[in-house]
């Protein structure tokens, strides 16, 4: 259960996100936020150095879909979700995007092969009905 308290930190991020969005922009809010993970990530960076630098070499082969990852989901995603998130009720908000597996599951299953279980297949559809009785 060592996720249990990353649903926790990100759950108070939502709140105190949702709760500055009652007077500043989504796009303001995105910006500081991206600001300190950027300030947060070079002191991550520094720290660990040399296992990133040795790792270099392998990422090469693989820049262009770290680079895809980064534009849709540091970016696009996020301003997606500051506005979404500005507009809507925060619980709503996050049990929605709280979906992400239900997607990787399905882009899973068409783009690198990985087969479907049943209780996938009973979970997709439990999720989905899920989502339809938030609105």
């Amino acid at each position: 259960m060592e996720a249990l308290p990353v649903a926790a930190l990100w759950g108070v991020s939502v709140v105190a996100q949702k709760y500055s969005l009652g007077s500043v922009k989504p796009a303001t809010t995105f910006i500081i936020v991206t600001l300190l993970h950027t300030m947060f990530i070079l002191g991550y960076l520094a720290y660990n150095w040399k296992s990133f630098n040795d790792d270099l070499g392998n990422v090469s082969r693989r820049i262009s879909i770290i680079m895809l990852a980064g534009v849709f989901a540091s970016f696009i995603a996020n301003i997606m979700y500051y506005k979404t998130l500005q507009s809507n009720p925060a619980p709503v908000v996050s049990t929605i995007v709280s979906t992400v597996p239900l997607f990787v599951v399905m882009l899973s299953f068409i783009l690198l092969g990985t087969k479907l279980t049943q209780k996938q297949l009973i979970g997709i559809l439990v999720v989905m009905l899920g989502i339809n009785l938030l609105h």
